[in-house]
């Protein structure tokens, strides 16, 4: 039984943070480590560590304090700190079922992958969400795995995930920057022979309405068009033929950002970041459109979107009301 190592950024949790580390405690898979980051809490989170540290005296939980570096630094440092052979991450509002990491780790080393994915499930206003997020089981190569990462059928989070630890011997979180899962996904997915993928909805995520995901628009959202755009060229480099596939992964990305727009209240301050993106979509849409390869759903988003921004927005709040995933 190899040593996993749980790896806890905590900033500002205080309403949260016990039910995710009770979560982990109390996991069927005994020979584990616990990382509790606190990345400069200004609440009781840090307290609520050592509170529980001290309770659960036989489990070994490691509680660092640093100062506010942001959620990629609170990472790095975890990861740097680790001794497992295995590594995991869970955010600290979110919680995961008793048997996680056992299923993990047995999912890992069952089809000697670098890498094991679970299912989720989502949390809003106390109701548990079941979602498609995964199917069946299925386990992937590199070239295959992209090509679901692609089109989205890979989650690109870090939680919810197993990693052999050599995963990360030349990776590390980029600090200061929002979407940091989505800017070292493909990198990760890049450095992984095997992937293993399951159904089960093992990890919890919690929907706060003051998340990142559901705030209004800010100048540092739109990173996220920068993110994708780095992360498609190395994915290019390795793999140029999925040329359509790619042009979609880079689409997906594009509409998200304007639906944080033109969803925000303040969306007349970024007329030009608006205008941006349309001239960016418009010279990238005509493989994508044509392409019996792609998805129905990205070629209604075009078609849409070529007809007028506001046929485009009414159709996304229509989608928006049956599916809570929804940015």
């Amino acid at each position: 039984m190899k040593l996993v190592s749980v790896i806890v950024p905590v900033y500002n949790v205080e309403n949260y943070l016990e039910e995710c580390i009770v979560s982990i405690v109390v996991q069927s898979y005994s020979n584990f480590e616990l990382l509790l980051v606190d990345d400069g809490s200004t609440d009781s989170s840090g307290d609520i560590c050592e509170m529980l540290k001290r309770k659960y005296s036989d489990i070994d939980i490691f509680v660092y304090h640093k100062e506010n570096g942001g959620l990629s630094d609170a990472r790095n440092y975890g990861i740097d700190r680790a001794n497992g052979s295995y590594i995991t991450f869970v955010d600290s509002d979110d919680y995961i079922k008793p048997d996680y990491i056992e299923e993990l780790v047995e999912s890992l080393e069952k089809n000697e992958a670098d890498m094991s994915v679970c299912g989720l499930s989502l949390l809003k206003n106390g109701i548990l969400i079941a979602t498609n997020d995964a199917r069946g089981k299925d386990l992937f190569n590199r070239e295959n795995a992209v090509k679901m990462a692609l089109k989205n059928r890979i989650r690109q989070s870090a939680w919810g995930k197993m990693y052999r630890r050599e995963v990360f011997k030349s990776i590390r979180f980029p600090k200061g920057l929002l979407y940091e899962d989505l800017a070292v996904f493909f990198d990760i997915l890049l450095q992984c022979d095997r992937i293993a993928v399951f159904d089960s909805p093992l990890y919890i995520y919690r929907i706060r309405n003051e998340s990142i995901m559901r705030s209004e628009f800010s100048e540092k959202q739109f990173c996220e068009v920068r993110i994708i755009e780095e992360a498609m060229e190395k994915v290019e480099e390795y793999y140029p033929y999925m040329r359509v596939e790619i042009i979609e992964r880079k689409l997906y990305s594009y509409f998200i950002v304007l639906n944080r727009i033109l969803k925000s209240k303040n969306k007349e301050m970024f007329k030009e970041h608006r205008r941006l993106l349309k001239r960016k979509i418009i010279k990238i849409v005509r493989p994508v459109l044509f392409s019996p390869q792609a998805s129905v759903r990205i070629k209604v988003k075009i078609v849409s979107y070529l007809l007028g921004e506001n046929i485009y927005y009414a159709l996304q709040m229509c989608a928006d009301k049956k599916n809570p995933e929804c940015n």
